[in-house]
């Protein structure tokens, strides 16, 4: 009983919510999420939502719940309505997530992006440094096929390869032994909610 009040107490620190009954929603939506019973959670994220004015950690939560549900383009849409403002943990897990999207539909140059946002948040977040690699590789690959490049836009994407690949060689300098290959890390219960 302590240990669940407890529990109360601070997700209603981390959370922010103005009453216990707030609270609760939000303790029985995260436990729904990580239950996989994604329809219940996001009734509940939507219904807490709709009662405050905004809750950025909220509105995190209806897209992590959309991105369990396969519906990455209503994830993408409800996350670029997010603002984290101060909040690091949360730019952090917007960019990671964001980040795999993008690499998931084959925007390698956007989740390059997205996941150097994420490292510049959490230096020392490995599954990051590796979802930056792999969009690289994938990026430079998608421009060295010949059906790909424009005359127009040819240059501006070789700087921008050039930068990225500076950027990359950098962190791994930096990390040394610490860099090590990996797959794509997307760990539903890493940096999906709260």
């Amino acid at each position: 009983m302590a240990r669940l009040l407890l529990i109360a107490i601070l997700s209603g620190l981390f959370f922010g919510c103005a009453n216990w009954n707030e609270t609760w929603y939000v303790l029985l939506a995260n436990d729904d999420y990580h239950r996989g019973r994604y329809q219940n959670a996001l009734q509940t994220y939507w219904d807490i939502l709709s009662s405050r004015v905004e809750v950025p950690r909220m509105r995190y939560n209806i897209g992590a719940v959309y991105r369990a549900l396969g519906e990455a383009e209503a994830a993408a849409a409800v996350w670029e309505l997010v603002e984290a403002g101060e909040d690091a943990e949360l730019a952090f897990r917007l960019a990671y997530n964001r980040g795999n999207l993008f690499y998931e539909s084959g925007d390698y140059r956007r989740a390059y992006q997205s996941f150097r946002r994420a490292i510049l948040l959490r230096p020392t977040d490995l599954d990051t440094k590796h979802n930056l690699e792999l969009s690289l590789q994938r990026w430079q690959s998608r421009q060295s096929e010949p059906q790909m490049s424009t005359a127009g836009g040819t240059a501006t994407e070789a700087r921008n390869l050039r930068d990225a690949e500076v950027v990359l060689d950098f962190i791994k300098r930096l990390e040394g032994s610490q860099w090590r290959t990996r797959i794509l890390r997307d760990t539903p219960g890493g940096y999906s909610d709260w």
